[in-house]
């Protein structure tokens, strides 16, 4: 980050993440994220002394997504030069001061990534050890509900083990239920993250896909003009990322 990448963002994109949708199903993501003012409170530094000395440089950054079948060429095997062409390329037609910051972006630091999603699963037979996060319920980005349902994960199997460890119930029985449960809501939210991010939706067609944005951005406006609308759209968000 510096003042001349600062100067490619509006006021209201360093108060949180910013989403792009485009035609054809791509879309990106940008994020400032800035440490200046945690570096400055004593209150922070006097907890957490050595965090302070680990916080990253002032960054901006970006990520451009979309169906692999209708990018130019296959990110895989690009080298971060090539892959920041390629980004040029996807936003040729977006704002210039996106393009600048994909121009201004070390190679370096560019690389793809490829997005996964696991299959839901049914309960096995339990035991001491279990499972939480990704390593049971990979997830697309599509309704940004990976890290919740992992922190709901710890939550909840915490909550279980606190159980076990007061006698109110066996450990591999309290672990069964964590599971159950677990596999219940992650089942969930997997499908209705998958939904938002799958190569076959009509939103990666040209035509239809054009359309179906043009609607949707039109009842994005609409909600965020309704409270009650909102909070609804709200209610439905918390829904698939857990309210507890």
């Amino acid at each position: 980050m510096s003042a001349e990448t600062k100067a490619l963002l509006s006021d209201k994109m360093f108060k949180g993440m910013s989403l792009i949708m485009a035609p054809m199903g791509f879309g990106a993501i940008i994020h400032s994220l800035e440490f200046a003012d945690s570096r400055r409170d004593p209150g922070f530094a006097a907890r957490w002394p050595d965090f302070v000395e680990a916080l990253d440089e002032d960054s901006i950054g970006w990520g451009i997504w979309g169906a692999r079948q209708n990018c130019p060429r296959d990110p895989s095997g690009l080298n971060g030069e090539q892959l920041r062409e390629l980004g040029l390329e996807l936003a040729r037609d977006w704002h210039p001061h996106l393009r600048a910051l994909i121009l201004m972006t070390e190679p370096s630091t560019i690389y793809d990534v490829k997005v996964r999603t696991s299959v839901p699963l049914t309960p096995w037979t339990s035991s001491n050890v279990t499972l939480l996060g990704d390593a049971v319920h990979t997830m697309t980005p599509g309704r940004g509900a990976g890290a919740n349902t992992a922190l709901r994960d710890a939550a909840l199997l915490g909550r279980m083990l606190v159980e076990a460890n007061q006698g109110r119930k066996p450990l591999v029985e309290a672990i069964h239920a964590y599971e159950i449960e677990m596999l219940r809501y992650s089942t969930e939210a997997v499908q209705e993250s998958k939904k938002q991010m799958d190569a076959n939706d009509l939103a990666h067609r040209p035509i239809v896909g054009t359309v179906q944005l043009a609607f949707m951005r039109s009842m994005m406006r609409i909600v965020n003009a309704i409270p009650a609308l909102k909070r609804r759209a709200f209610r439905q968000m918390m829904r698939v990322r857990g309210e507890n």
